[in-house]
């Protein structure tokens, strides 16, 4: 069979056919190369990638050869061609990144179309077109054209935006804050900003950390803290580097302000990118903001520890990164302290901030447990001796599973931030770490999570910019992204804002952790959601202690009316796997009868609480909410195929419009209702689509949605100019009351009182 349709065609369009199908299998391994992050220059990697490819299609080529017996009747130059073809094509496909059915696809559809146009060349170099018979010219025609089309179509594809919007809903028109009439802290500050390198002068890939370097720092043996370090990957980076683990450098880009004074110190490092792509300049719009407004700003270079094509450390280098921002530390402290340096008596060394991105996220909370220990927890062999004073942590989209211990930091101030379309970090990770932040002592502390559904992971850095890189990168959904100016601007505002308010102790400002709707004048207009506590907070619901519905954290009991779903249960992110280490309640109510009791959760207050902690017109009653998911409302009935699809349609769009009823009574019966859509602004349930194709998005990130809790805050006056009579000194009960929506599902938590600073 495979011998007759051999035949039909004359041997030279075999030969062009063969000859097509091995240059585009070439052209996608030139193109690997050129992809491929050595070190060297991108034409020297285009050049390396075709001559891997064109080895690796000599070889299997070679083996083929040898094997041929086993097909012996088949034309052997041309079955040798394929099969070495499509084992080259396995070979690049590995480097590639792309899903199986995108890459196979569109390469072997591609090879095919380019073999047969090549295989009319193969027929015209000899004869010339005036040969071709009238079929063969139409064919010919059609087959360049689709050849046309499908490269053509394909490469679209690949560039375009995406196919899925960030989907807003209008929300409500609450009694929203008024913004803060402040300075915005994003605006440039009245300080000329100098700038300038320090390194250990070991690095000859970086001559601004070595011969060029204005100051001169020792290295440091990270070799217990690293031994991973070791076998090939040693080896690259050694050449690649010029130093080794037990030679680390200290490295950093500094941002000061010109003139006499001393001012806090602010270390900023980057996570994990590929290596020979410097990250540490990326942040650059941080430094010379916040020297502009009175900050020293180090952006440390740890990029010798990040991912390279020779291998990753898959987390294991995280305590390495913490222990060197300490060791950065220790060289400030030093400086501070050496007469005749320019640094010195410029440094408020009691201080500190640290600013992490994605794994430098993670690390600035390691740097924050280390500083306090005397030895390395995993090598008693390292002694620490650091003791700083580390006031204010800030993360941007950060990791919190490379370390293998979960940090419990208490008393320092917490900010992180986090993109809703972050591809690399698809979850609100970082309040992992914001709800293993305790406070226990006078000093005021804070501490506040902001989630920008429309933001990413890699425009935190301006030289990371979008998450990952070609070609996998093309296949994300980057449609719903704001700019990357948008990003940092909104940055800016809430990174100056909380070391103002935190270093400064400029308290004005805290507010807009509460809301963002304080800043309206300094943010972008994008949608945001809020998460803050502080250790004014007084907790009454937590949902942490027990396992019993019916009580509350501070031991008295909760009921409910017809509800459908009541159940406690720990929040899960997307993938249905990682845990968000916080415990939460889900509520939900469905198609009552109006003659029935209303559906209600209710919340009673120990006897005397509202009186002991003084709460008065000036508090404020305080929840995180976030919208759940509708199908815990089905039942039994309504998962028959059919009617699982209408029910679904008709329940997000009750649920699009979540509304419900606000209560506090007092122990003389008077009872203050307000609507929660006139006094707050409930947050849709944001669906995220990474990716282009939403199967792929199933597969690689899990649901579209996942519970992402917003704080709310209610003032207590709002209850009382509408209800004067009610006593907020002997309040006994706080109850939501489902009576605006037909049916709905929420999820509640952390509900309870924050008093006035």
């Amino acid at each position: 069979m495979i011998k007759k349709i051999y035949s039909l065609f004359p041997s030279a369009w075999w030969k062009g056919v063969a000859m097509g199908t091995i240059l585009f299998v070439l052209f996608l391994a030139t193109l690997t190369g050129y992809f491929f992050n050595s070190g060297l220059p991108i034409l020297v990697n285009s050049f390396m990638g075709l001559i891997l490819g064109g080895l690796v299609l000599l070889l299997a080529g070679f083996i083929l050869w040898w094997l041929r017996k086993l097909f012996v009747k088949l034309p052997i130059s041309i079955v040798i061609t394929f099969l070495s073809t499509l084992i080259t094509l396995v070979c690049v496909h590995s480097f590639f990144g792309l899903p199986d059915i995108i890459f196979y696809g569109a390469s072997i559809l591609l090879i095919l179309l380019t073999a047969l146009v090549c295989g009319f060349i193969g027929l015209l170099i000899p004869a010339g077109v005036a040969s071709f018979s009238k079929t063969q010219k139409v064919f010919f025609s059609l087959t360049i054209v689709t050849w046309c089309i499908a490269m053509g179509g394909s490469i679209m594809w690949l560039i375009n935006d995406g196919n899925y919007d960030l989907k807003e809903r209008e929300i409500a028109n609450a009694l929203l804050p008024k913004p803060l009439d402040l300075e915005n802290p994003a605006a440039i500050g009245n300080y000329q900003v100098k700038h300038i390198f320090y390194g250990s002068g070991n690095n000859k890939r970086r001559e601004e950390y070595g011969k060029n370097a204005n100051l001169i720092t020792p290295s440091v043996d990270a070799s217990l803290l690293l031994p991973e370090w070791k076998g090939f990957k040693k080896k690259m980076r050694e050449w690649y580097w010029g130093f080794g683990v037990n030679e680390f450098p200290l490295n950093g880009s500094v941002w000061y302000p010109e003139g006499e004074g001393t001012y806090p110190l602010v270390l900023v490092v980057h996570g994990n990118h590929v290596m020979e792509e410097y990250s540490d300049p990326g942040y650059a719009y941080l430094g010379e903001l916040l020297a502009s407004r009175g900050f020293i700003v180090v952006s440390v270079d740890e990029n010798f520890v990040n991912g390279t094509w020779s291998g990753d450390f898959v987390g294991k280098e995280m305590q390495t990164r913490g222990w060197l921002l300490l060791q950065h530390l220790n060289v400030w402290r030093q400086w501070n302290q050496t007469k005749d340096h320019q640094f010195f008596g410029k440094v408020d060394i009691d201080q500190i901030a640290l600013i992490g991105h994605s794994r430098g996220g993670e690390a600035i909370a390691i740097a924050a447990a280390f500083n306090d220990l005397d030895f390395y927890p995993d090598n008693a062999l390292l002694k620490f001796d650091f003791h700083f004073n580390i006031r204010s942590l800030i993360s941007l989209a950060p990791t919190d599973k490379r370390y293998t211990r979960r940090l419990t930091l208490s008393n320092v101030n917490y900010l992180m931030l986090q993109g809703g379309y972050d591809s690399d970090e698809p979850s609100f990770f970082g309040m992992r770490q914001v709800e293993r932040i305790t406070f226990d002592n006078d000093k005021y502390y804070f501490k506040s999570g902001l989630y920008m559904p429309g933001a990413n992971h890699g425009q935190f850095n301006s030289v990371w910019k979008q998450d990952g890189r070609p070609p996998s990168s093309w296949m994300l959904n980057v449609k719903p992204l704001i700019t990357e100016a948008t990003q940092q601007q909104a940055a800016k505002v809430y990174i100056s804002a909380f070391l103002e308010a935190t270093i400064r102790d400029k308290k004005e400002y805290i507010p807009l952790f509460e809301n963002w709707n304080y800043g309206k004048n300094w943010l972008p207009e994008v949608q945001y959601l809020n998460r803050f506590e502080d250790n004014q907070f007084i907790e009454v619901a937590g949902y942490e202690d027990d396992i019993d519905l019916t009580t509350t954290s501070v031991h008295t009991t909760i009921s409910s009316n017809q509800l459908k779903v009541w159940h406690e249960v720990e929040l899960l992110y997307r993938d249905g796997k990682d845990k968000q280490a916080n415990n939460a309640v889900v509520l939900g109510w469905k198609k009552s009868d109006p003659e029935k009791e209303i559906p209600a959760y209710s919340i009673n207050l120990p006897v005397n609480m509202a009186l002991d902690k003084s709460l008065n017109e000036n508090d404020l009653l305080v929840f995180a909410l976030s919208e759940g998911n509708p199908k815990e409302l089905e039942d039994e009935k309504t998962k028959e195929a059919d009617k699982v699809k209408e029910e679904d349609k008709e329940l997000e769009t009750l649920n699009s419009k979540t509304d419900f009823t606000i209560i506090l009574e007092d122990s003389l019966g008077t009872v203050a209702s307000l609507r929660a859509n006139e006094v707050i602004q409930l947050l849709p349930r944001w669906e995220i689509h990474y990716l282009k194709l939403k199967n792929q998005n199933a597969e690689q990130y899990g649901d579209l949605w996942e519970p992402t809790l917003a704080n709310y805050q209610v003032p207590l006056a709002y209850f009382v100019q509408k209800f004067p009579d009610l006593k907020l000194s002997t309040l006994k009960k706080i109850e939501f009351r489902f009576d605006r929506t037909v049916s709905g599902v929420i999820i509640l938590d952390e509900v309870g009182f924050q008093k006035k600073r």
